[in-house]
């Protein structure tokens, strides 16, 4: 059982094992669904980010480069 915290990326459960590194960060393996994952943040913007992005471009007429200055 780990104390550090980190929790799987696939199921949430906080038992995993140290399993090598990969790009010089700890790399870990779920005991309970066996995904491998690191310690790194998710790559990509949060899905309420791209539903809004959607909405502004269809329902809105925005353009592309107007959402991006709005949304960052």
């Amino acid at each position: 059982m780990s104390v550090d915290g980190l929790c799987c990326k696939r199921c949430g459960s906080l038992d995993h094992v140290k399993s090598g590194l990969a790009w010089h960060h700890q790399r870990c393996r779920c005991r309970a669904c066996g995904c491998h994952f690191t310690d790194t943040p998710m790559r990509g913007k949060p899905p309420a980010t791209k539903a809004l992005a959607v909405l502004l471009y269809s329902m809105g007429g925005m353009s592309f480069s107007a959402i991006g200055r709005v949304l960052g």
